[in-house]
């Protein structure tokens, strides 16, 4: 499984999570591409959860719970559980 990443059909934007416009051109047409992996950037503990910046391959950045040990810099893989993003080293 992956994660879902919103695409403009008109100027080939990437947003996530899907905007109503597209930030750039304000078109409101949208294809999925899906995004299996991604860098982590930057990690915060929340105590009994972990959170992570993720930078998607097609650009934007993703706020994802992050399982397990990855650290900033890490490839995680991705996935959803219900409308959450999850990242996993």
């Amino acid at each position: 499984m992956s994660l879902r990443v919103a695409v403009c059909g008109s100027c080939g934007k990437a947003s996530f999570p899907p905007p109503f416009l597209c930030p750039a051109c304000g078109a409101r047409e949208w294809r999925e591409e899906e995004a299996a992996s991604g860098t982590l950037e930057a990690v915060a503990d929340r105590g009994e959860v972990r959170l992570g910046a993720v930078r998607l391959p097609q650009g934007p950045l993703a706020i994802a719970r992050v399982e397990g040990d990855a650290e900033a810099g890490a490839e995680v893989s991705l996935s959803e559980d219900g409308d959450v993003p999850v990242a996993r080293a």
